[in-house]
């Protein structure tokens, strides 16, 4: 594949799309731990040395170094750095040419895995603070999520002060494997500080629960645990719903990243209906769950069900919001062929929405 083939697979928007994007789905990495070393204590660094410490260890589970879904072929590098490590390469591969107008970016690097809290806390600084140096603060189209260690509340509630009014950042990040549902009342005080700095949360595949990663045991494979994920981001909604967040938390806005929305439909038909004969259950819930939904709450619209075109304009239409579709390219995975199926199946007076509008209104851009 030659580099022009290559940076047209990244980004199909030149063939495909002439109108303003905002591309919310967009991963860079961390790459090797020297990487953070200008931006940790000089005792942490001789810590790391000492230890041998290279990467948590989530990091290659959730996304195993060669394999497609963390890599698409055309950007693994047979030398050198990875692609998606360095501003050059995004600039390159993403934003130009004809690229997204502002671009969304997600540096997941496993941190969910490391007990060490100290640790933790200091890397989840260094990379956010790398973040800034070595990205934010390069590019104007360039926006980022804040990297927060969630299994301890409130060491993430004092990072996202410390650099959540930075103007680059528009979400937190949050793995889809939490610690407990995020629902549940011990978060309420993480979105709300996340709410409060006007910023979105952000659930993306990753993570290590403290349980398996299913609803009912361990897997024995790898596909098993990753083609299960839906269920996950399903059983977070549900938590989101029940446990009274939105009302908790009235200026909260969600993203579900990574995940697709054609099984979205049918969980929201389903809470409303058993929303009206369990609702003494959760009597905080006083508006049928869709509306909460519909209004606070958007997905990226890739990875796509292999669908044709008329059952993706169906489940647009069975999900009842034209605000909530959101367009991420899903760099350095590359799903160009996705964008193609996507704006095959979404009604052309709804295009632009899903590409920009419902973005900028969404992270308020």
């Amino acid at each position: 594949m030659t580099q022009a083939e290559a940076t047209a697979a990244a980004n199909p928007l030149a063939d495909r799309w002439d109108g303003p994007a905002v591309d919310c789905d967009v991963q860079v990495q961390v790459g090797t731990i020297e990487t953070l070393y200008p931006y940790l204590e000089k005792g942490w660094v001789d810590w790391i040395e000492s230890t041998a410490f290279r990467v948590p260890p989530s990091l290659a589970i959730n996304y195993p170094p060669r394999a497609g879904i963390s890599m698409a072929p055309q950007w693994i590098p047979t030398d050198g750095p990875a692609a998606a490590t360095r501003y050059e390469a995004l600039r390159d591969h993403l934003l130009e040419p004809a690229g997204p107008e502002i671009a969304i970016i997600n540096p997941y690097w496993g941190l969910d895995s490391l007990r060490h809290p100290e640790l933790a806390a200091s890397l989840a600084r260094a990379i956010n603070d790398w973040l800034i140096e070595q990205f934010l603060d390069r590019d104007p189209r360039l926006r980022g999520s804040v990297t927060i260690v969630h299994h301890d509340p409130a060491e993430a509630i004092r990072e996202i002060e410390r650099v959540g009014d930075h103007p680059g950042f528009v979400q937190v990040h949050l793995p889809v494997w939490s610690q407990a549902p995020w629902g549940r009342r011990l978060w309420h005080p993480l979105f709300k500080a996340i709410a409060d700095r006007g910023l979105v949360a952000t659930i993306h595949y990753g993570g290590v629960p403290d349980g398996p990663p299913t609803a009912t045991g361990w897997p024995s494979y790898f596909i098993e645990h990753y083609a299960a994920a839906t269920q996950m981001y399903l059983i977070q909604v549900v938590s989101i719903v029940a446990e009274g967040l939105f009302e908790a938390v009235p200026n909260l806005r969600i993203t579900l990243n990574d995940c697709g929305f054609i099984w979205l439909p049918g969980l929201i038909w389903r809470l409303d209906k058993d929303w009206k004969g369990l609702r003494r259950d959760i009597p905080w819930v006083q508006r049928p769950p869709s509306e909460a939904i519909r209004q606070r709450l958007c997905v990226t619209a890739l990875p796509l069900d292999d669908a044709p075109p008329e059952e993706i304009a169906r489940a647009i239409d069975w999900l009842g919001s034209e605000a909530m579709v959101l367009y991420g390219s899903g760099y350095p995975r590359a799903k160009g062929e996705g964008l193609t199926a996507l704006l095959d199946g979404v009604p052309e007076a709804m295009q632009s929405k899903v590409m920009s509008e419902n973005a900028r209104r969404h992270f308020n851009l």
